[in-house]
């Protein structure tokens, strides 16, 4: 892989320069820097106050001139008599929700910060739904409804009042919509299957779904120790096969007996998690709230853009559980933004590409409309080819058994070589006939490009044996996929061997705990306040 990476170095500490940038309206910018900093330094404790002001600047450069005007009227202290202003559908960083600003906790500030974030994820899921609702009502891809309060939302902004609430109220489903997904997780988009909305009540989220177990006697938990506890090199072991994901699951794996067991265990058993590095005891509650299948199976985990991840797509990283594509292409999504810090602007990089590249998988739809929709140039890739060194492509064999592998395009000597987990001579032609489709659709994905001085489908495929780590069951191919791609990404000639179940810890962590993912503060702030969802 060409380019060399780049050296990061210390930062010298600088008094904090709150000072407006000379095209931003002093008042916007003092309010929005009054009501963020401290929470962003909370919450990212290793960011300087230089960092933390600069950090602040870009997000608020970014803001439209609609919400720096907000941000001027923004009072810290709102008349409860007023409706409050909604300053935007996804704010830089929430408050801090466990104490005041002096660091004091009491029952009249948890309830108002608790207040605060229903309020927030109220907003929040109603601009989501809105915006879905309206995509399939306007364009006709598909049925579904919206609730009154949406409903009368959406026609005020569209000019159509009347219109919109005949067409919602001639609809077959009353109720938001939600993707299905088929035996190995590609979304159909074309497609839909209605579900309940998930509760915002804390009432509710405590006595119905269960509070975590509180496990912190040692100290409060933090989701950043969770994404630098991944960061450790892994000592290789001998994969081991655990119980069938066909036994029903009867109670709760993440319940008091399971907490006993964890402790006993060395901290090497979480739920149905079986280890060989301890887990650090304040991290029990995080795998609880994102595994417990006591709770709400369609709460929202991890969002980047346009691609989501819910408990009920989580839960495919369970032991012995087929993986699904959203939770690969979440994974691509943290490789390219890896090989972006990592490399120099003007440098080739790796691109990481997303599970959709085959026409079988796509169905009807067409790979460039997909892309479009999907914002994948923003995620995957670039319009300039001669920034692009290799691609990495997730592709699913459905000849036979439904299977992962990563293809690898080397776009200077343009050979595809696989990363199978399941080499065999038997499976090979499959492989093959996947890899050419995928090639296909490449050329189909980046047709009207014009740095694009290639034709995929002339591309040689390399058929021989790489000597990669091999799974021992028929269910770990995502996860092998998985970490191929972080061996490519730090350039690693030789793949060593894993633990497969603790990989699938190790998975989750990283994309929940991502800075990427949008609502991660919002899971922090569940985790820390013990909050099931």
């Amino acid at each position: 892989m060409a380019g060399k990476r780049k050296r990061k170095g210390g930062n010298e500490p600088v008094k904090k320069d709150v000072t407006p940038e000379p095209n931003d309206n002093a008042v916007g910018w003092r309010n929005f820097f009054n009501a963020n900093y401290k929470a962003l330094r909370a919450a990212e404790k290793g960011l300087t106050e230089k960092e933390a002001t600069d950090k602040l600047k870009v997000q608020y450069k970014g803001f439209t001139d609609e919400e720096k005007s907000e941000w001027r009227s923004y009072d810290p202290n709102p008349n409860p008599a007023k409706k409050a202003i909604t300053l935007t559908s996804n704010p830089v960083i929430l408050p801090n929700y466990y104490s005041d600003s002096e660091g004091r906790k009491s029952s009249d500030h948890f309830v108002s910060s608790i207040n605060e974030l229903k309020e927030y994820i109220s907003n929040e899921l109603k601009s989501q739904l809105r915006s879905f609702s309206l995509k399939f009502m306007d364009k006709g891809e598909g049925v579904g409804g919206i609730d009154r309060e949406l409903e009368e939302d959406a026609a005020a902004e569209t000019g159509k009042k009347a219109e919109c609430s005949q067409a919602v109220e001639e609809s077959p489903l009353k109720s938001p919509v939600r993707s299905k997904t088929n035996v190995v997780g590609l979304s159909d988009e074309n497609v839909v299957d209605s579900v309940s909305t998930p509760s915002l009540s804390v009432t509710k989220s405590v006595e119905d779904e269960g509070a975590a177990h509180k496990t912190f006697d040692d100290e409060d938990f933090d989701i950043l120790e969770v994404a630098s506890f991944w960061n450790k090199g892994k000592a290789p072991v001998k994969s081991k096969k655990s119980q069938s994901e066909n036994v029903p699951l009867i109670e709760d794996d993440f319940n008091d007996k399971a907490y006993e067991q964890f402790i006993e265990s060395g901290r090497t058993v979480v739920g149905p998690f079986k280890t060989k590095e301890a887990i650090p005891r304040n991290q029990y509650g995080f795998y609880k709230f994102i595994f417990s299948n006591t709770l709400d199976p369609g709460y929202v985990l991890a969002k980047f853009r346009k691609f989501e991840v819910d408990r009920r797509c989580m839960a495919s990283l369970r032991p012995l559980r087929e993986v699904e594509g959203s939770i690969i292409d979440c994974f691509s999504i943290l490789m390219n933004k890896y090989e972006r810090d990592s490399r120099l602007p003007d440098q080739p990089r790796v691109w990481y590409m997303p599970t959709r590249i085959s026409q079988k998988t796509l169905g009807s739809f067409n790979v460039k409309r997909i892309a479009k929709d999907r914002e994948w140039s923003k995620l995957f890739y670039e319009d300039n080819f001669e920034k692009c060194v290799k691609m990495f492509v997730p592709v699913l064999t459905l000849e036979g058994a439904p299977h992962w592998f990563g293809a690898e395009v080397n776009m200077k000597s343009k050979v595809v070589s696989f990363m199978d987990s399941l080499h065999t001579a038997m499976n090979e032609k499959y492989r093959v006939e996947a890899t050419k489709e995928m090639l296909s659709t490449l050329d189909l994905l980046f047709e009207e490009n014009r740095s694009k001085n290639v034709t995929f489908v002339d591309f040689r495929i390399d058929r021989k044996d790489r000597g990669l780590p091999q799974q021992d069951n028929d269910r770990d191919c995502g996860v092998y996929v998985m970490k191929y791609m972080d061996a490519v990404a730090n350039e690693e000639e030789v793949v060593d061997e894993f633990h497969p179940v603790e990989a699938r810890l190790e998975i989750a962590a990283r994309i929940i705990t991502d800075e990427q993912n949008e609502i991660r503060r919002v899971i922090s702030v569940l985790c820390s306040l013990d909050l099931g969802a």
